[in-house]
């Protein structure tokens, strides 16, 4: 069974090991028994907001069913299970919220109903095929007087009548429709290549063209249906096309920097998250103007090969070789590396594997890394340590506390400082940057 304190507890810990910040919001154990408890009984009243708040679909037929099984779940003597296992109301507290919620449950949805509201509800039910021979047998206990399945049959039925005949249907009007814009399908194509590429250069999903309806409907408005935006296969064949263009532009430029004896440098670094992992491969150089000039030379799936000096030597000199910068190929005949001869200078992060894996070019480690990797010498003193942890734990209430938060707000106002929380800390295992403008705050605010 899943733990539902120990996210919590471990979250506490780190933001705040000493407990003073959160000495007043600390959980003891009978408060965490609630909790639990309480997770036992509220995951039906989700579960019945899940199938109720369907938006595209009608879902009257579902609210007798679904609240009467709420009510006989909330009800004292009905067992209960949680992710498969069976589980007890222990506390006494938990018993009377469950107790309330049962009493509750009918007063709103059957004693205070109207009776022919129920009955309409009663009807959908009735009508729908997976609760036709639905007998409502939670009725003697929640609803009045004789009310049941049959019932609600009966009155359905009465409407179906020998002499009942459907009321003859209106022909609706057509509106005049608006004439289409023709378009040709090169301005289609255009059109196309246009959206694949605004959706990679803003980052938005490339299923929006074919996911988002209203997107559509700007297109249907402006070109009269006769355009319709491309789907998320057709998406991806454009981007895809962009790709290569996009290579075909990049080998163009370096080969033109090689011919004015300009060599461009390169910077290269690996990503990993979700179990996937990318390297990226940089290409840069100063132009006329003396500003740099930054190209993505390869963006390759890093997931199945190990991460070592060798594969990012190997990866990188591919890559410099597919876009002109010299040969690599190791073949039958031997091998063929020219690659370091066409680059003037490589950066990196001061990781081993990255460093050793450029050791053929020349270079250096990225200075702001190294400086970074000095500032955390400082940050990991003991006593500096314990220092920062605790303005991270009062960085953590501020930012969550409404009432911290109003506190805070009202006493920056009465010494006339700037309204503001302190930075929340995303440090990584070699950046500091975050606890550096803690410490800033924290000193302009104390």
């Amino acid at each position: 069974m899943y733990d539902v304190d120990r996210p919590v507890k471990a979250a506490n810990a780190v933001a705040n090991p000493d407990g003073s910040v959160y000495r007043t919001h600390q959980l003891v154990g009978v408060d965490w028994d609630i909790v639990r408890e309480s997770c036992y009984v509220l995951q039906y009243c989700k579960n019945a907001c899940d199938l109720l708040q369907g938006s595209k679909y009608v879902t009257s037929n579902l609210l007798l069913p679904v609240i009467g099984r709420m009510a006989y779940i909330s009800h004292k003597d009905t067992p209960l299970k949680f992710e498969k296992e069976n589980v007890k109301v222990l506390n006494e507290d938990v018993k009377e919220a469950r107790e309330l919620l049962y009493k509750e449950t009918c007063k709103r949805y059957f004693n205070d109903l109207a009776d022919c509201k129920l009955e309409d509800f009663a009807v959908a039910t009735v009508f729908d095929p997976r609760y036709k021979l639905f007998n409502f047998k939670f009725a003697n206990r929640f609803m009045r007087g004789n009310f049941s399945a049959e019932v609600a049959t009966k009155r359905a039925t009465k409407a179906w009548v020998a002499d009942w005949k459907p009321t003859p249907a209106v022909a609706d009007t057509p509106e005049p429709s608006a004439k289409k814009q023709k378009i040709s399908s090169e301005q289609r194509d255009m059109l196309h290549l246009k959206i694949s590429r605004w959706l990679v250069r803003c980052r938005r999903p490339l299923s929006l063209p074919e996911a988002d309806a209203e997107f559509r409907e700007v297109f249907d408005l402006i070109f009269k249906g006769s355009y319709k935006p491309p789907s998320y296969n057709l998406v991806v064949q454009y981007v895809l096309k962009l790709s290569q263009q996009g290579k075909s532009r990049l080998i163009t430029q370096l080969a033109a920097l090689l011919e004015e004896g300009i060599l461009p440098s390169l910077g290269g670094d690996i990503w990993s998250q979700g179990g996937i992992a990318i390297f990226g491969i940089l290409v840069y150089w100063l132009d006329e103007n003396f500003c740099i000039q930054e190209r993505l030379l390869g963006a390759l799936p890093f997931s199945e090969q190990r991460h070592t000096a060798e594969e990012l030597e190997k990866a990188t000199k591919q890559a410099c070789a597919e876009f002109g910068l010299g040969e690599y190929r190791n073949d039958s005949s031997g091998l063929v590396d020219t690659v370091a001869e066409y680059i003037h200078a490589t950066a990196s992060d001061n990781a081993a594997n990255i460093v050793c894996g450029l050791h053929s070019f020349d270079g250096h480690e990225c200075a702001n890394h190294t400086v970074s990797l000095i500032a955390k010498t400082f940050l990991d003193q003991p006593n500096v340590r314990k220092v920062f942890m605790k303005l991270r734990g009062m960085t953590t209430h501020f930012n969550h506390s409404v009432i911290g938060a109003k506190l805070l707000q009202e006493c920056q106002r009465k010494h006339g400082l700037s309204q503001s929380k302190p930075p929340q800390d995303n440090d990584t295992r070699t950046g500091w940057g975050g606890a550096c403008k803690q410490a800033i705050w924290f000193i302009h605010n104390q």
